[in-house]
């Protein structure tokens, strides 16, 4: 059995995080937009569910067009803000908000 040396060792672990960081980099980079994709569809296969509507993921794009003719964004006292897209706001985040500056989608 061969020895290595303590350097061998530190220098052959360096080297293997390295190449293990940049494979993993690039595979988050090259997913993105279809990860991205599946939430954008995930979401409107969520709001037919609540429609009682059923899709599939093939199916949800067309689904979501044929019955949604229109996504806003209303205040506290329901009127509708112009200028904000329903599907842009972050639930989590409006609900945190005072009552009186919250944005929710309708």
């Amino acid at each position: 059995m061969r020895d290595f040396s303590n350097r061998y060792i530190y220098v052959f672990s360096a080297v293997m995080v390295l190449i293990v960081a940049a494979v993993l980099s690039w595979t988050s980079l090259t997913l993105k937009p279809f990860q991205q994709k599946n939430i954008a569809i995930e979401m409107k296969r969520n709001i037919l569910s609540a429609m009682g509507i059923s899709s599939t993921a093939a199916s949800a794009e067309a689904e979501y067009i044929k019955y949604i003719k229109e996504g806003v964004a209303v205040n506290a006292s329901g009127e509708i803000i112009s200028g904000v897209a329903a599907e842009d706001l972050v639930i989590k985040a409006e609900l945190a908000k005072p009552e009186e500056s919250r944005q929710l989608p309708l």
